[in-house]
């Protein structure tokens, strides 16, 4: 049978050996949940399993498992033998990253820093396979047209930013790396407090660094156009964001840590307040000349020089602790009442406004 998004996919339907399929977290992207699986366990016992596996065949003949994880735990665990299963053949690396992540994506999405560093990899696969085919740097558009993304399961938008949040993570040039200041998902007070005393600041998610992104990267992929005309400005790009991050961290975390503002750091680094904060960076970048983010442009997709000190010291006013532990903006949920106040805040000397 041919799969209906890629007709070059070939699969067929089978009864298989369950000790016969291996298990790799490559291609899983989810951690197993326990909850999950015995719920599982019930409803197959009573029901039957309803949904199949599905697989890859290996040239050793064995099956690596691409989608149903919890469901074979759960037979594992059930004494089962033998489980129905969808069995690709002779798939390459990039495609059975992809098909793992994406049944897990339509299933129950995996955290946002899961998500970005699957994408990550499966991006970096699909460049290469292209970059072998066709002997030249593949463009982005290019690549994200490898992608299910037709399916409308997951914004390119998602995708362009994930791998920007992925490789800053990994860089180890960035502060961001040294702190480990970005997180899969939201990890517990005590526990932050517990992890700052030993040097490491998990204070941001994923997610609430793709917000921020939002406000100053380009999201949509770069052309082959624009590849071939030498126009794809995405390495300045990422060295605006990690000097960006690197800048956050240096002049307002650290300081605050310093004299244990433990209070300020937690509210700054959520997700409004940061976006926020990052919203008002984006319009103080535009008033020097910077273009406004679009589909083809941002404060940071170009190859002009960013006035790090300049943009910093305007947004020195921030640095007081009390404004972000004040109940209008730590309580605040409207990113446009709150950019509002930090804006007038910043224009008029640290005075907030009537509302």
């Amino acid at each position: 049978m041919d799969d209906p998004v890629f007709p070059d996919r070939k699969f067929y339907m089978d009864m298989i050996p369950i000790e016969k399929i291996k298990k790799i977290q490559t291609y899983l992207v989810r951690s197993l949940d326990e909850n999950h699986k015995n719920d599982l366990k019930g409803k197959i016992q009573d029901q039957g399993l309803i949904e199949p596996i599905t697989v890859n065949l290996e040239p050793n003949e064995d099956f690596v498992l691409l989608a149903g994880h919890h469901r074979l735990v759960a037979l594992e665990e059930l004494d089962a033998k033998e489980v129905p299963a969808k069995i690709y053949v002779e798939l390459d690396e990039s495609a059975k990253r992809l098909i793992g992540y994406m049944s897990n994506e339509n299933r129950k999405r995996p955290s946002a820093g899961k998500r970005y560093e699957a994408l990550s990899q499966i991006f970096d696969e699909i460049l290469m396979k292209l970059r072998k085919q066709e002997g030249k740097i593949p463009s982005e558009e290019q690549i994200t047209n490898q992608l299910y993304f037709s399916s409308k399961a997951m914004p390119v938008t998602e995708l362009i930013l994930g791998i920007t949040i992925d490789k800053l993570r990994s860089d180890p040039k960035s502060l961001v790396y040294k702190y480990d200041l970005i997180q899969d998902a939201q990890v517990p007070r005590k526990k932050i407090e517990e992890e700052i005393t030993n040097g490491r600041y998990p204070l941001l998610t994923a997610q609430n660094t793709f917000a921020a992104l939002m406000q100053l990267c380009r999201a949509k992929p770069v052309t082959q156009k624009e590849e071939d005309e030498g126009k794809n400005y995405r390495k300045y790009e990422y060295a605006n964001v990690r000097e960006y991050f690197d800048r956050v961290i240096k002049e307002f975390i650290q300081p605050w840590i310093s004299v244990s503002q433990i209070e300020t750091v937690i509210n700054f680094c959520r997700r409004y307040p940061f976006e926020a904060f990052s919203r008002i960076a984006h319009d103080l970048l535009v008033e020097e000349g910077l273009p406004a983010t679009s589909t083809k442009a941002s404060p940071f997709y170009h190859n002009s020089e960013i006035n790090w000190d300049k943009l910093f010291n305007k947004l020195a006013l921030f640095k007081d602790s009390n404004l972000w532990q004040d109940p209008r903006i730590e309580q605040e949920r409207s990113i446009a009442d709150l950019k509002s106040r930090l804006r007038y805040y910043l224009e008029n000397n640290g005075k907030f406004p009537d509302y």
